[in-house]
């Protein structure tokens, strides 16, 4: 088990990391009553500094936000999370798309996302290594990354295809980070406060 200090109100607190999850990092405190949600604290681990928000809190630990991109974070310790959803997309391969200007029409599900890709469900063959564009259009989620399938799997369901992420845009992969940390936070029982 690691430790970190939290610097909040000009006193020093020793806290637990249970794990961090993208990002989110879980801290066992001795009192995490004194926090409130949206608190800005500064964080020593090791020899790093940084500064994150209080994202939740409960009895034991407080939900801290650690940005993927904080630099001079030791992102060894971050395991990215594989969701499980029900998501249906279209998906339109780079040729049809760029060169014949085809709309895409070929429906597939996804099934699992991450901040590098999705696993999508399909009853129509793909094609391994061969971009594709990606449309999801669903309630919770919209964005339109490019994609890359690696591999393929036959189930009784259809064919099950990991993907890759290979661009998205900025707005996008906002988007996402904000629905992968949603859902995080969901799965943890906790009711996300929009300060």
């Amino acid at each position: 088990m690691d430790y970190i200090q939290i610097i909040w109100q000009n006193k020093i607190r020793l806290g637990e990391i249970e794990d961090i999850e993208g990002e989110v990092m879980h801290v066992f405190l001795k009192n995490p009553a004194e926090f409130e949600i949206g608190d800005s604290v500064h964080c020593l681990f090791s020899t790093i500094r940084f500064e994150s928000k209080v994202l939740k809190k409960d009895n034991q630990c407080i939900y801290l936000f650690i940005p993927i991109f904080l630099k001079k974070f030791p992102n060894e310790r971050r395991k990215f999370p594989r969701l499980d959803v029900n998501c249906s997309a279209l998906i339109n391969d780079f040729l049809s798309e760029k060169v014949f200007e085809q709309a895409a029409t070929m429906e597939v599900n996804i099934i699992d996302i991450s901040l590098s890709g999705f696993g999508l469900l399909s009853c129509r063959p793909l094609k391994k290594n061969i971009p594709y564009f990606l449309y999801v259009k669903g309630q919770e989620l919209s964005l339109n990354p490019k994609v890359i399938i690696h591999n393929e799997k036959y189930t009784d369901q259809g064919i099950r295809y990991g993907s890759e992420i290979l661009s998205i845009s900025k707005k996008d992969l906002c988007l996402l980070r904000k629905f992968i940390l949603s859902e995080q936070l969901a799965k943890q029982n906790l009711i996300i406060d929009h300060k």
